[in-house]
Order: structure tokens, then C-alpha cells, then sequence
């Protein structure tokens, strides 16, 4: 995934992160609580299962021209790459 943008890492526990980016790298085994994108969709667009753990090393690219706006996280840590 293309960084010229540049990203972030995301791993506080206990707040939503909102801004724009294109997609989501799991860094270390992850449980997202929130991922919302600029059409307003949310996370079970993007995951199957909520609430379960993805393994580290996946991507969630926004969808449909969109970007996401809101993610958090109950565990884990992400790269979040505008």
C-alpha cells in the first residue's frame, strides 16, 4: 500500500480516531470496536465478524472511492495510511 501521504499508528485503546485515510494495516492482532467511512458505512461492510480478532498483517482498503473517517480499536495496533 502506497504511503506518500504518510500514515499513523494507532493503538490507544480508549479513543476513536477520526480524519480521512485510505486504508488500515494491522500491525499487532486487532479488535476494531468502530471503522466508518466518508459513504457512511461502518464495520461490517469492511469485516465479516465484528468484534473478533484480525491478525496482524492485514489491509482494509476503503471501498467505493471512499475514505475512512472514524476507527477504534479494543486491542491491537494499526497503521493508518492516508
Amino acid at each position: 500500500m502506497e504511503r506518500r501521504k504518510g500514515s499513523y499508528i494507532f493503538n490507544d485503546k480508549r479513543i476513536t480516531w477520526q480524519g480521512k485515510a485510505q486504508a488500515i494495516h494491522v500491525i499487532a492482532d486487532a479488535t476494531f470496536t468502530a471503522i466508518r467511512d466518508t459513504r457512511n458505512q461502518q464495520a461490517r461492510y469492511y469485516i465479516a465478524m465484528e468484534n473478533e480478532v484480525i491478525k496482524a498483517g492485514a489491509v482494509i482498503a476503503a471501498r467505493d472511492g471512499a475514505q475512512f473517517t472514524a476507527i477504534g480499536i479494543s486491542a491491537g495496533a494499526v497503521e493508518i495510511i492516508f
